[in-house]
């Protein structure tokens, strides 16, 4: 696996089969299997997954944007601690987006109605 962060987790070796001779004991296919404990870097990109999965439930287009910069924010940390430049260079041109649009063109709130509908008709 060339996952940095999976190649420097400390994993316990445990053998697929022991094989038991007068010579003593032999482990074969010795494997790593992931242990349940979080380090700093794991929980940082559990959080950044979460944000982004809990913006798509805003209907406010501006909540949905700011819940997801959050997750992007975490997202780039995620990256700069795996170093990964593909995470951080996606989720900084992402984050980007969410800052023009929430900053610089500032979407309504609510949809304006055409200058011919203000009366009702």
């Amino acid at each position: 696996m060339d996952d940095p962060a999976f190649a420097k987790a400390n994993f316990p070796q445990i053998p697929d089969s022991i094989q038991f001779s007068k010579n003593g004991i032999t482990l074969h296919g010795l494997s790593q299997k992931p242990s349940m404990e979080f380090n700093i870097t794991e929980i940082i990109g559990y959080a950044a997954s979460l944000f982004v999965l809990l913006s798509f439930f805003n209907k406010n287009l501006r909540n949905l944007r700011l819940v997801n910069s959050v997750g992007c924010a975490l997202f780039v940390a995620y990256g700069i601690l795996l170093g990964s430049i593909p995470i951080i260079v996606t989720n900084v041109a992402i984050l980007l987006v969410n800052a023009y649009y929430l900053l610089i063109k500032k979407e309504p709130i609510r949809p304006e109605l055409p200058m011919d509908d203000k009366d009702g008709i």
